[in-house]
């Protein structure tokens, strides 16, 4: 069966994933939909917003699954996420291990994400300080941007260039062999 490719950029808050999934989107020869993690979140009722609790944990699983879905109907997509416990990163392995996955590491320092969070004005200072104390350590990528020493064109490229030869899925296949015993 054939089924839609999957881009999944990993990253903290104000990395550059929405800016650089939007540059895809215009560089890419074949149409790729656009979900995020944002667009998730913000989805939910104000009252629950938070990062743990059981709505959340719906809302994470919903887009793992939308995932899955579009895939299934042969429709390429790009996911900006962050995996901010590894939980998640079992959830979406042991669902997505299966289909064509490029997974990304989108990178950016500090004192760069501090920066744009200011400049933002939509993110909480602070929170890509304590997303990175965590963040990258249990992920294995297919490839990695730096969207700080390289422009967001030129990290697109890179990827553009990586799904000509690529072989999908190396990574989520990877870490499913890696974590397996941890799934659920």
């Amino acid at each position: 069966m054939e089924f839609g490719k999957i881009i999944l950029l990993n990253g903290v808050s104000s990395s550059g994933k929405t800016t650089l999934a939007k540059e895809l989107q215009k560089v890419l020869q074949e149409p790729y939909f656009h979900l995020s993690y944002d667009t998730f979140f913000f989805m939910m009722p104000q009252k629950y917003f938070g990062y743990d609790n059981e709505v959340c944990e719906s809302m994470i699983n919903l887009l793992h699954n939308c995932i899955v879905t579009f895939t299934k109907l042969k429709a390429n997509v790009i996911i900006d996420h962050v995996f901010y416990k590894k939980s998640m990163l079992l959830d979406c392995i042991n669902l997505l291990k299966d289909y064509p996955v490029l997974f990304v590491g989108v990178h950016c320092p500090l004192n760069e994400l501090e920066r744009r969070e200011k400049e933002r004005g939509n993110r909480r200072v602070g929170q890509a300080k304590e997303q990175l104390e965590f963040f990258h350590k249990n992920e294995i990528y297919d490839i990695e941007v730096d969207t700080f020493n390289n422009t967001i064109s030129e990290c697109a490229q890179l990827i553009t260039d990586k799904l000509v030869t690529y072989e999908f899925s190396k990574a989520f296949t990877e870490m499913y062999d890696r974590y397996k015993n941890e799934i659920i």
